[in-house]
């Protein structure tokens, strides 16, 4: 799952502010968009994607080329042949590759987990512990940074090596 980064304070940059709502909300629903697809700021031109992000816009009588050509002109997108481009978009939001990396080292981290909650190696593992036989889990853990003094661009570096 990926989340979606607005700055608070978008809406009052001079850029934002002299947009129309359709605009804006054309400018956001690309946001969300290239989030969840992983497209690194690319908002396809097809017509499906327009559908699905923009259904609301087109049923109000909008025209998304219109709107994206707004966003175009204010400096906001740029146009490229097969899709528009969300400009500054991995400013505030992680790339595909970040993605990817952070979601491998979940993996292991939780198959780490997994094996050795499997593999008891003391009496006490296999004992129900200070939570009792009604102890619920989510499988969620956390892992102690080895390397404290690591920058998260230096350990996405580190998983991408590790994944290759």
């Amino acid at each position: 799952m990926t989340w979606t980064k607005f700055d608070h304070g978008f809406l009052h940059h001079e850029k934002y502010a002299a947009l129309t709502a359709a605009a804006l909300m054309l400018h956001m629903c690309g946001v969300m968009h290239s989030s969840e697809h992983l497209t690194d700021g690319r908002v396809p031109k097809a017509r499906s994607i327009r559908g699905a992000y923009a259904g609301h816009l087109i049923a109000d009588g909008q025209d998304v080329d219109k709107l994206a050509q707004e966003l175009i002109d204010a400096g906001v997108w740029d146009d490229w042949p097969h899709h528009w481009e969300i400009l500054g978009y991995l400013e505030h939001n992680r790339s595909k590759t970040e993605v990817d990396a952070l979601k491998a080292a979940n993996r292991r981290r939780q198959a780490k987990f997994r094996a050795k909650k499997s593999t008891p190696t003391t009496a006490t593992d296999t004992d129900t512990g200070a939570m009792g036989d009604s102890a619920v889990s989510n499988g969620v853990t956390f892992e102690v940074d080895e390397h404290p003094d690591h920058s998260f661009a230096a350990s996405v570096i580190e998983v991408i090596r590790d994944s290759a």
